[in-house]
């Protein structure tokens, strides 16, 4: 490596840590949002008489269960973190995508593509006909109808 190279990269290493120094001074100066919850809600989330519900029926989850018990959801505190159940949880947001009403947009649609590539590999297309299919039920519905 040649004196002149060095020194072009010693350059670029000094700014770009100027950079990052510049970011990290416009970060700190930003303004800060206030807090969305208030200390009312904050309160009530604290207190013991608080219950979890399921995200997908909204039933009180009054137990230590890893699953609600009225629609199967994943509702364990630590699921995700879990490597046996973590495959439970994988496997309910994949069927959500095949089964049931989900909100086409493209974040969704590229979250459930990319997912579905790690998850199955050469076997992708077949989850993905099953995925646009229902997407295209779902584009298709009115508001507030179900199928089924």
């Amino acid at each position: 490596m040649g004196i002149e190279t060095f020194i072009y990269v010693v350059v670029g290493l000094l700014c770009l840590w100027r950079l990052g120094v510049a970011v990290a001074d416009w970060t700190r100066r930003l303004p800060v949002p206030p807090d969305p919850w208030g200390p009312e809600l904050t309160a009530e989330l604290k207190s013991q008489d608080c219950v979890p519900v399921c995200l997908r029926c909204f039933t009180p989850q009054e137990h230590d269960r890893w699953f609600c018990p009225e629609c199967g959801a994943a509702v364990g505190p630590y699921n995700n973190t879990l490597p046996y159940i973590y495959i439970f949880s994988q496997g309910e947001v994949l069927s959500t995508g095949v089964y049931r009403d989900i909100r086409p947009s493209a974040l969704v649609i590229g979250g459930y593509l990319l997912l579905s590539i790690c998850e199955y590999g050469v076997f992708a297309p077949v989850y993905w006909w099953r995925l646009f299919r229902n997407l295209r039920r779902c584009w298709m519905l009115p508001p507030g109808d179900d199928e089924g």
